[in-house]
């Protein structure tokens, strides 16, 4: 019972619904396996310690606070343990978390640590199954059909459809001081872009409202994640039949089980990241002067007549001159990664074989599942200066903070799980950041339009990249 008040005293607010989650998180747990240790491998000296003390005990109120406070239970976890490694079980699963260079090696670059298997237990993913039972879904297909969308022919032949999707939409706030939501307007211009690049232009085009539903299904499906179905997995939670009606409704639109699995893929971080990076540049005159250099720089290159618009100039520009005559912008776009991508990742070890964690002499056993969050190497201090503040020169060739350490930045995958979509993504970003700039002067302003003196602190805590807490907008004025 005391352990049950020090969780709660820990949450500013707890809701109805919260309490009642709690409670039935814990009725689940001790239905199903009570107060179960996490499996050991075959030498218990050689698995990382689990955590039975403190906050730690009992078992449910710590899986509580490994959905709900998540952050908070991996830091302790780590401090607890004189490797940074530390086991927990989460209903069934027998879970590992890793931290520190031993741990982003053994995460990062072992073959069998499979990321779609880790994934599919513990973060809401869109399973093809679930739309058509018949496709015998698999991992590997699902990465293999997002490889096959990301080829350099499918996003040059994409291009000038998203050229067209953003200049549309920087078009309908030409001529006014109008507000922007920055969050909004990326959500729907990479979820299109992303539609183009998969080759569904003609369902695009056939459905309007598309562009608005989609990408607010996709947030759904994103925040559904049940404590309850990973403790109980054939509990029908009131999360995973939001989940399930999300899906469904989306795969009306839309038809096509693999085509739902790449937008997925695509949404969680793109949009979240051209957003950020727009606010940034309202909120700072050096970089946004930087970037505006370099790209007013590949404008001329391409102008044909001094009456041409900076949107239809940057229709012409290939797709080799967007992938490599744009550092400044991309120097940007790795600290907005850095500083905003800080959510927890997952693996399985696939095989019956152990893994060694380094030289700790610790192991991850065959089956058991692993999670490392990203903030733990992004918010180094030992490696970021000042890591909290927004400072894109920290990636400069003269500085090169991310090279003070292995595996320092992950911010597209790392080892043998690199981001199959990182190419896509740039441009994508790329694009709706290079439209926007070229044409506004952009103000940061509060919901109704007030200027703000400082950009929103992200909250480095949450599961998945997100918009800032407080409401904010971007003010689009005629370029001077």
């Amino acid at each position: 019972m005391e352990a049950l008040t020090r969780v709660l005293a820990q949450s500013p607010e707890w809701s109805t619904r919260s309490i009642i989650a709690l409670l039935v998180t814990a009725l689940a747990y001790i239905i199903t396996i009570a107060h179960r240790p996490p499996s050991r491998s075959r030498d218990d000296r050689s698995t990382p310690k689990p955590l039975t003390t403190g906050y730690y005990y009992p078992s449910f109120l710590s899986t509580w606070r490994f959905f709900n406070n998540r952050h908070g239970f991996y830091n302790e976890g780590v401090a607890a343990s004189s490797t940074g490694n530390f086991s927990h079980s989460v209903g069934p699963h027998h879970l590992i978390g890793l931290s520190r260079s031993a741990g982003r090696e053994a995460f990062f670059h072992r073959r069998e640590m499979e990321m779609v298997e880790g994934f599919t237990v513990f973060f809401p993913t869109v399973d093809p199954s679930q739309i058509e039972p018949s496709t015998g879904w698999q991992g590997y297909q699902i990465n293999a059909h997002i490889m096959r969308t990301m080829r350099t022919e499918n996003i040059r032949r994409s291009l000038s459809s998203m050229l067209a999707f953003a200049a549309d939409a920087v078009a309908a706030h030409c001529g006014t001081s109008s507000l922007v939501d920055p969050f909004d307007v990326a959500d729907r211009l990479v979820f299109q872009f992303t539609m183009s690049a998969a080759g569904f232009d003609d369902l695009r085009a056939g459905s309007p409202l598309l562009a608005v539903l989609g990408p607010a299904l996709l947030r759904k499906i994103e925040g559904s994640t049940s404590a309850g179905r990973v403790l109980v997995p054939w509990l029908r939670t009131p999360g995973y039949r939001r989940r399930v009606t999300a899906i469904r409704e989306l795969a009306g639109y839309l038809g096509d089980a693999y085509l739902m699995a790449t937008l997925f893929a695509a949404q969680i971080n793109t949009p979240l990241m051209a957003a950020w990076l727009l606010v940034y540049l309202s909120r700072n005159a050096h970089w946004m002067t930087q970037v505006r250099t370099e790209l007013d720089a590949v404008l001329s290159r391409y102008r044909s007549s001094p009456q041409e618009t900076p949107l239809h100039i940057l229709q012409r520009i290939p797709l080799e001159t967007w992938e490599s005559d744009l550092p400044v912008l991309e120097l940007c776009l790795r600290e907005c990664i850095r500083m905003h991508l800080t959510a927890t990742t997952y693996r399985r070890n696939c095989s019956d074989r152990e893994i060694p964690i380094g030289e700790t002499g610790e192991v991850i056993p065959g089956g058991a599942y692993a999670f490392y969050i990203l903030g733990e190497a992004h918010a180094n201090p030992a490696v970021y200066s000042d890591h909290g503040t927004w400072d894109p020169a920290r990636f400069s060739p003269g500085r090169a903070e991310d090279k003070g350490a292995p595996l320092a930045f992950l911010g597209w995958g790392a080892g043998r799980h690199a981001c199959c979509e990182s190419m896509l993504a740039k441009i994508e970003v790329a694009v709706v950041v290079a439209s926007f700039v070229a044409t506004f002067d952009l103000m940061l302003c509060d919901q109704l339009g007030r200027p703000m003196d400082r950009v929103p602190k992200a909250n480095r805590d949450s599961k998945s990249a997100h918009p800032p807490g407080e409401e904010v907008r971007l003010r689009c004025c005629a370029r001077s």
